[in-house]
C-alpha cells in the first residue's frame, strides 16, 4: 500500500478519484474518453481552488482510497472521503487519517456528511466526530489522535 500526498493533484489522479466517486454515487463507471459536465465541473472546481489537497492510498497503481480537504483558519474542512467497497473496514481509511494528520499540524477537523448518508454519519461519529450543526461535523486533533493511536479500531 503506497500513499501520495498532493498540495496540488494531477489531472490523472483526479481521473482515478473520479472513477471512485462513480462507483460510489452512480453505481456506473467513470470514462476518461467521454466526461461528463458533472466531471468537468468537478474537475475545474479543483484545479482552480490553491488549497485543494489530496491524500490517495493505491495499491498495485490501483486506487483504492482517497481524502479530499482544505486548510482554513488552522482547520481542516474534509470535502471527500472514498475507500472502494470491497476494501472497507482493511485500515485504509485509518491509514488516510493518519496520514492527514502527520502532515497538517492543526486545531480541529470538519466535514459535512449529506443527511442520506447513514454510512459516513455512522463512520465518523464512530472515530469521535460530533455534529456541530446540520450536516456538519467536527473533531479536535487531540481526539483523532486518540482514536488514530487505538489499536483496537481499524477502519
Amino acid at each position: 500500500m503506497e500513499i501520495i500526498h498532493y498540495d496540488k493533484i494531477p489531472i490523472n489522479n483526479l481521473y482515478d478519484e473520479l472513477e471512485l466517486i462513480y462507483d460510489f454515487y452512480e453505481h456506473t463507471v467513470f470514462d476518461r474518453n467521454n466526461i461528463d459536465g458533472k466531471s468537468k465541473d468537478f474537475i475545474n472546481y479543483v484545479l482552480k481552488m490553491d488549497n485543494y489537497k489530496s491524500i490517495l492510498c493505491y495499491e498495485e497503481s490501483r486506487l483504492i482510497g482517497f481524502i479530499n480537504y482544505t486548510i482554513y483558519d488552522n482547520s481542516i474542512m474534509i470535502s471527500e472521503v472514498q475507500i472502494r467497497k470491497d476494501l472497507r473496514n482493511k485500515g485504509i481509511l485509518k491509514s488516510l487519517l493518519k496520514e492527514l494528520l502527520n502532515q497538517e499540524k492543526v486545531d480541529n477537523f470538519y466535514g459535512t456528511i449529506n443527511d442520506k448518508n447513514e454510512l459516513s454519519k455512522l463512520v465518523f461519529t464512530h472515530i469521535g466526530f460530533d455534529k456541530i450543526e446540520n450536516n456538519k461535523y467536527g473533531i479536535t486533533y487531540k481526539k483523532m489522535n486518540e482514536y488514530l493511536n487505538d489499536k483496537e479500531n481499524i477502519l
